[in-house]
């Protein structure tokens, strides 16, 4: 038997002994995330681009999408290394879920300075009601870095570079 059958074989019967159970990421969430950036014209800076999409599970059912969202932020965060961030959320739906705090608070993680966050028609009335039950979509966007389109997130981020 060659080194490599014997190593081979070895590899199987730890295999079998310890029993690895597998957890797929997939299989527990229902939201995604893109990561990215915006080049800004004439200089060598960019702005820091995440987009979460799907369908926040409702409830305490929502905490495992809260998480591997925040999770995947604070991936892109490290990779990029940004100051400051659009947090594109125009495709996400969201009715009611524990943890959405945590996503809305992106800007705490280290390095980062601004974050422009731009909201879609499936999660802006409940995300407003967050702080307050009574509050309304046009409160929310009334306050610093809340939008609801890209554009004016990006201008918001611009001036505050330049």
């Amino acid at each position: 038997m060659t080194q490599a059958e014997v190593l081979l074989k070895s590899r199987r019967r730890c295999e079998e002994q310890m029993k690895v159970e597998m957890y797929s990421i997939k299989n527990s969430v229902t939201v995604d995330c893109d990561i990215g950036f915006i080049p800004i014209d004439g200089t060598y800076k960019k702005i820091g681009y995440f987009k979460a999409f799907g369908e926040y599970k409702l409830g305490s059912a929502g905490n495992s999408d809260a998480r591997h969202i925040c999770g995947m932020m604070a991936y892109a965060q490290e990779r990029f290394t940004n100051s400051f961030w659009i947090l594109d959320l125009s495709e996400l739906s969201y009715e009611w879920g524990d943890e959405m705090d945590m996503i809305l608070d992106f800007g705490a993680i280290n390095g980062i300075d601004s974050v422009a966050v731009v909201y879609g028609t499936n999660c802006i009335a409940a995300v407003a009601t967050l702080a307050g039950m009574d509050r309304a979509p046009e409160e929310l966007l009334a306050e610093e870095g809340n939008f609801i389109n890209i554009q004016d997130a990006y201008e918001f981020l611009l001036a505050k570079i330049n």
